[in-house]
């Protein structure tokens, strides 16, 4: 049964690093977009709305410097009722 990823909610302190993140849907990745945090911890939020069975998130920096606190990481999945 497919269901569909409405939202993204990615909940990090980058301490100014650029972090890129990444939604899997069925094995196919669609980029999110970059977050940055300059002030402590902050949750991301990022607009999906991808239909699929299997989606995973990605999160990822380039020649990271200084130390990345990722706290979690939501996708808000909407699953239809089967009739």
């Amino acid at each position: 049964m497919k269901g569909v990823a409405r939202k993204v909610y990615v909940e990090a302190d980058s301490a100014t690093e650029t972090l890129s993140v990444e939604l899997y849907v069925d094995g196919s990745a669609v980029a999110l977009g970059s977050c940055s945090t300059t002030a402590g911890r902050l949750v991301n939020e990022f607009n999906v709305n991808r239909a699929g069975e299997r989606f995973a998130v990605r999160v990822t920096g380039a020649s990271l410097t200084k130390a990345v606190i990722l706290y979690g990481i939501e996708i808000d999945l909407y699953v239809p009722a089967s009739a």
